[in-house]
């Protein structure tokens, strides 16, 4: 854990007094924040359910191994600190990430909240906090960053047989995350079209299910693409903030993932 993940464990239980404060954190739905410069954003941010009483759950405060420069944080914890004035403070860490192309090129992702416990809404025991599109969320999330084509690479010593003729690189159809998700003005979205020359839409819909506008609608090469959405809808005026969607659809596949516009 310390020296190929890059983490180091601090705590077993956030809420504890000796965790992140000098007091007990009782909040039974403890939220999370994003972390600056972290690998990947998380579509919905998590909160963890069973921070506190009755149904206790250990949640693991996680932190950097220094030594790894490759590891980065990717979600704080968000408590409240004695002190603070009632304002919730971030602790790191709830996630750290690994991504190391020093020898052997891997990627890692370690959570301090079990993903069966990450939930979408806030709440208190017995109401609420039972949302569990987050728990969703976290996993295609993560499989979305795992998959990036740019972790293949060469080695960089010694010589490997010739495969002649060499054999092409193979896609899947994928929708990638939204960047920066809320948006404020623009977002970058990724997608991966599996098919040489097919057919590819990328859409974005209001969430009473109106396409507001198209923005791919073209036969690609296989392979990683990227497109941009300045808020704008297909009659060019800027859209109202709120809840979108944006929808993949290729060769049968079809994705689709939520977007925050806010001004």
């Amino acid at each position: 854990m310390n020296n190929t993940l890059g983490v180091l464990q601090n705590c077993t239980g956030i809420r504890l007094a000796n965790c992140g404060g000098v007091a007990i954190d009782t909040t039974y739905c403890i939220p999370t924040s994003a972390v600056v410069g972290s690998e990947f954003v998380s579509t919905i941010q998590p909160r963890g359910r069973g921070n506190g009483c009755p149904d206790l759950h250990s949640f693991d405060r996680l932190s950097r191994n220094a030594a790894i420069a490759t590891s980065r944080g990717q979600m704080n914890y968000v408590r409240l600190v004695p002190g603070a004035g009632g304002v919730p403070t971030n602790i790191d860490f709830a996630s750290v990430t690994n991504f190391n192309t020093v020898d052997v090129t891997y990627k890692t992702v370690l959570d301090g909240i079990p993903v069966g416990r990450l939930r979408n809404n806030p709440g208190f025991f017995g109401a609420g906090c039972d949302d569990v599109t987050a728990s969703h969320a976290r996993t295609d999330d993560i499989l979305e960053w795992f998959e990036s084509a740019t972790i293949c690479r060469p080695p960089t010593q010694g010589s490997v047989p010739i495969i002649d003729p060499p054999l092409p690189p193979s896609f899947r159809h994928a929708l990638g995350n939204a960047y920066p998700n809320p948006m404020n003005p623009t977002t970058r979205i990724q997608f991966t079209n599996g098919v040489s020359n097919g057919r590819v839409k990328v859409e974005i819909f209001d969430v009473t299910g109106r396409l507001v506008r198209s923005l791919v609608d073209s036969k690609l090469p296989a392979g990683v693409h990227e497109v941009v959405w300045d808020g704008a809808g297909d009659g060019g005026s800027i859209v109202p903030s709120g809840m979108y969607f944006y929808r993949m659809t290729a060769d049968g596949f079809l994705s689709a993932r939520k977007l925050i516009l806010s001004k």
